[in-house]
């Protein structure tokens, strides 16, 4: 008898083990168990709600910063401001006076009387908000411009170009509108490929026109081949004038006598 009970139940485990479960009815194959969605509910009422830490204003622009620059290098946009800003920018400036200007913090509807005044004297300035300076960087990469846009458009600054004719009589009206105005500082300019202070673009402005200073300078060659040429004939001179009033005076003495 107890061998017929321990066969029973090894049949029985077998028989478990290798069974097939029961399936579950084609209607409620896909629901899930209350108990799973109630147990669901608790945790997420339950859960513990931890408040989001607290971001300072300039991680906050820092973050805004780092997202534009990234959706700016991922879309097109960026190779195409690049070159608008070689074109129009980096070589019309080339020859010409570049005028390096800091502007203060501003609305942009204030900006417009001193651009307005720059052109109409014949200098452009490029708007800021659309080459900002990782743009001005990349135009700028492996030209001569590259010192100058590593030294003045670091990310953090606000740096304006303006430039035009390289006459000192228009640099010094250029200079005139920028002390004008309020929201820009002189940091400096270049020419001919020189880079100049602020105190030497000034000096510069204080210079005659090229014509002006070609008269002066012929002048002053002529100058001593003048005053040579005065020296020798004024003996020659002298000498005729006093032959002259000899002449004279024989004359004189002849008709009296």
């Amino acid at each position: 008898l107890s061998r017929c009970l321990r066969f029973g139940q090894q049949r029985l485990a077998l028989a478990a083990q290798t069974a097939p479960l029961p399936r579950q009815p084609r209607r409620l194959r896909h629901q899930q168990d209350p108990g799973t969605l109630r147990a669901r509910l608790i945790r997420a009422v339950t859960e513990p709600v931890v408040p989001p830490k607290p971001v300072s204003d300039t991680e906050r622009r820092l973050r805004l910063a780092e997202y534009r620059r990234q959706q700016l290098e991922s879309s097109g946009y960026l190779a195409f401001l690049v070159d608008e800003y070689r074109r129009t920018v980096l070589d019309a400036a080339d020859g010409n006076m570049l005028l390096l200007l800091e502007m203060l913090p501003n609305r942009m509807l204030l900006s417009f009387s001193y651009r307005n005044a720059l052109h109409g004297i014949g200098y452009s300035m490029p708007r800021h908000y659309r080459y900002t300076n990782p743009v001005v960087r990349r135009a700028a990469a492996g030209t001569k411009w590259q010192p100058l846009a590593e030294l003045f458009f670091a990310d953090g600054l606000r740096t304006e170009l303006a430039f035009g004719p390289a006459e000192p009589a228009a640099c010094k009206s250029a200079l005139a509108i920028v002390d004008a105005s309020p929201y820009l500082v002189l940091l400096g300019g270049v020419t001919e490929n020189r880079m100049l202070t602020a105190e030497q673009v000034r000096s510069y402005a204080q210079l005659v026109d090229l014509d002006t200073a070609r008269a002066r300078l012929i002048g002053a060659l002529n100058a001593p081949a003048e005053s040579l040429a005065g020296l020798l004939s004024r003996p020659a001179e002298q000498l005729i004038t006093l032959l002259d009033n000899r002449h004279s005076q024989l004359g004189g003495d002849g008709g009296s006598g």
